[in-house]
């Protein structure tokens, strides 16, 4: 179950009246993942578990060996290496050719209708990638850093081909910046507002940034792709 129907009372601020109402509550998945020794503890959605398992631990192994998780407790996942099994985390060094500017809006359109569990509960955040088809993955979770580990874990688990052209639904700022080096992308387009010195980053590294991506404008900061 990923979201939980509540009855509530909503005071109306004009008429100073409490009605009855419902509302729903996303549900949060305390875990605990053993691996080499090692404990990482995490509380996500309660889908793509796997996949989190997976980007976790290639962010701190930078490996594509396979793994083999087994639950050892509802909220404990044993991993081990499976040298049988190799993974592969395809993503173009080019962006696709030719991109207009309803290209972008197309792209951001695709991004903002895979975030139902936003929609449904406004607690999520979102993370997305173009794939190879020019469709958009788009993985939600608690944070921008539980979404993007289930995508990178995403890429590997389905040996999925994509360019780097990343979406991102929330601010990005300084703490954001090593995760998504994982996707190494050209292109950011984000839904939010952008910090300062996630913009120098930006500069330093050649992506093209765009910020404020809502339905009258996008803000482009840098453009070295387009």
């Amino acid at each position: 179950m990923l979201v939980r129907h509540i009855k509530i009372k909503q005071l109306t601020v004009a008429t100073k009246k409490s009605n009855s109402n419902s509302d729903r509550l996303i549900m949060e998945y305390p875990l605990t993942i053993c691996f080499d020794d090692k404990r990482f503890l995490a509380a996500i959605c309660p889908q793509f578990v796997d996949f989190f398992v997976h980007g976790l631990i290639y962010n701190h192994t930078r490996s594509i060996t396979g793994l083999h998780l087994q639950n050892t407790d509802p909220n404990t996942i044993t991993v081990t290496r499976n040298p049988d099994r190799a993974h592969t985390l395809s993503i173009d060094a080019s962006v696709p050719s030719g991109i207009q500017p309803d290209t972008l809006i197309h792209w951001m359109h695709l991004f903002k209708d895979g975030q139902s569990l936003y929609r449904q509960t406004g607690a999520t955040e979102s993370v997305g990638i173009l794939l190879s088809d020019q469709s958009v993955l788009t993985i939600e979770c608690l944070s921008m850093e539980s979404a993007t580990l289930k995508l990178v874990g995403a890429l590997l688990k389905k040996d999925c081909h994509a360019y780097p052209v990343v979406f991102m639904s929330h601010a990005l700022k300084n703490r954001s910046q090593a995760l998504i080096d994982l996707l190494n992308p050209a292109i950011i387009m984000c839904q939010s507002a952008i910090s300062a010195h996630f913009l120098d980053d930006c500069i330093t590294h050649q992506r093209t940034l765009f910020g404020f991506c809502r339905k009258s404008t996008y803000n482009r900061y840098t453009n070295f792709h387009l």
